[in-house]
């Protein structure tokens, strides 16, 4: 697990100078599209065509990541309050295949119920196509509110952890209408 979070941290460094698009912060850029299998291989997710009518948040996150850990009830309770409606919920796991069981245990445990996807499907750390090097993603947890019909970035990270997200995710909502 130390060599898996070092590697992140070297590519986190490297993915530092954020989105390529004008807007320094991504907002308001075109989400990357992509499509992956959950990892419980009940269905495959097209991020393009699977959330029409939806907000989707993204989540990047890994059972070894302390912080990522400390967010997930906050993200629990949004899912109970939000995920039947004009929300959607996307996991985007760090985890590898080998750590599968963890992973599904941990999601079990915690009532993380929504999909899952694994960023890198090749079992080898930084060697497959990972949707976090498309994002960018500097660190995790780095969570992302896409709008699923337009297919933008509407709002990221730290305007969508802790207490903030209850009130970002009201406000998209509100204005998703």
């Amino acid at each position: 697990m130390k060599v898996r979070r070092f590697l992140f941290a070297l590519l986190s460094l490297a993915s530092l100078g954020g989105f390529p698009a004008a807007a320094a912060d991504g907002l308001g850029q075109w989400a990357v599209d992509f499509e992956a299998s959950t990892i419980d291989g009940k269905a495959t997710i097209d991020l393009s065509a699977s959330f029409k009518g939806k907000l989707i948040l993204m989540d990047f996150w890994a059972t070894w990541c302390a912080p990522c850990m400390e967010e997930v009830p906050g993200l629990v309770a949004a899912w109970k309050k939000y995920g039947s409606g004009k929300l959607a919920f996307l996991g985007i796991t760090l985890d590898t295949p080998t750590d599968l069981k963890t992973a599904l245990e941990t999601m079990k445990k915690q009532g993380m119920t929504w999909p899952q996807v694994f960023d890198d499907d090749s079992d080898v750390d930084g060697k497959g196509t990972t949707i976090s090097a498309a994002y960018k993603v500097e660190g995790i947890p780095f969570p992302f509110l896409i709008d699923g019909d337009t297919g933008k970035i509407v709002a990221r990270d730290s305007e969508l952890r802790g207490a903030q997200l209850a009130k970002t995710l009201e406000a998209a909502l509100k204005a998703k209408k």
